[in-house]
């Protein structure tokens, strides 16, 4: 992979990993203070139980209704801790990449990628020009473009 644009997208993408799994931890426990909700009302009366009344019965379509809701609010919150996983899992294959690069350059990516730095506080923060900063950031594309690429082919 040496396209500029895919590389960048993969480093904003790393740079927000952090935020992005935080953001489902917090759909998470909602989805989990709805099943404790439900699961508090306690099961229905003995004359409405769930699959054991008939169907013009009120409260035994209610103990259905509840029980499909928290099997689908479990399904939602199986599927977001598996988005945060491949997220993480991500970005620790990105630091074993970005760990390759010198210094400054890893400095350079994290303040713009990670922290979302302009470029002209970056280069404050480092003293150095706008200009150099760019080129450290045009460096650090290339090596992380060429050690993706050497990645993808040694798990062929």
């Amino acid at each position: 992979m040496t396209d500029r644009k895919a590389i960048r997208r993969l480093l904003w993408r790393w740079g927000r990993v952090l935020d992005y799994c935080a953001a489902r931890q917090r759909e998470i426990a909602g989805f989990l203070a709805l099943i404790d909700e439900a699961a508090e009302m306690g099961p229905p009366p003995a004359g409405g139980a769930a699959g054991r009344s008939g169907p013009g019965d009120p409260t035994g379509r209610a103990a259905v209704r509840m029980e499909e809701m928290i099997r689908r609010y479990r399904g939602e919150v199986a599927r977001l801790m598996a988005a945060c996983d491949r997220e993480m899992a991500f970005m620790a294959a990105m630091d074993t990449v970005l760990d390759t690069l010198p210094g400054e350059q890893r400095r350079v990516v994290e303040l713009r990628y990670k922290q979302g730095c302009r470029w002209e506080y970056i280069a404050v923060k480092m003293c150095f020009s706008v200009q150099h900063v760019k080129r450290l950031e045009a460096a650090a594309i290339a090596v992380v473009g060429e050690n993706i690429s050497i990645q993808k082919q040694e798990t062929k």
